[in-house]
């Protein structure tokens, strides 16, 4: 996650890396109740920022019933433009899928189906990447944001 935000406040960009997140974690459609669904934050380093390493299966397979993980990332601020990019990489042997059979999402609110995988960016009110840009079973790719205002 290397974004920069541009707080109402100030004239300046920012890393929300510089700042303290708060991170709090939805768990949709886990459909194994010995399934512990977890995420790590891990912060500013030289070379990649700070992230957040999602890990939906904590069985030995989740084949067809990996749950959704959303999470929400609160800053100390509010903010009124957003840009920057984030990686998304597999770390498992089941590779990731971004958006395997659909087309990209253009609200909050549409269903993801079982296997399919989707990664999706924005604000509460805004949904900035809808994705479906890389495919099923990628190993790491880039996301760019473009600079975008946001509702306040």
């Amino acid at each position: 996650l290397c974004v920069g935000i541009n707080p109402i406040s100030a004239q300046e960009w920012v890393s929300p890396c510089d700042t303290t997140m708060q991170l709090k974690m939805n768990i949709v459609g886990n459909d194994n109740p010995l399934n512990k669904p977890s995420y790590t934050l891990f912060t500013k380093n030289l070379t990649s920022g700070c992230g957040i390493i999602f890990k939906p299966c904590s069985v030995t397979t989740c084949i067809n019933q990996v749950p959704g993980m959303q999470v929400e990332v609160k800053l100390p601020f509010r903010f009124k433009a957003i840009s920057g990019s984030f990686i998304q990489e597999s770390i498992g042997s089941n590779k990731a899928d971004d958006c395997q059979y659909d087309e990209p999402h253009t609200s909050w609110a549409q269903s993801v189906r079982r296997h399919d995988g989707a990664v999706l960016f924005g604000t509460k009110e805004k949904l900035l990447y809808g994705g479906c840009k890389f495919g099923a079973n990628f190993g790491k790719v880039v996301n760019e944001v473009e600079e975008s205002d946001v509702p306040e």
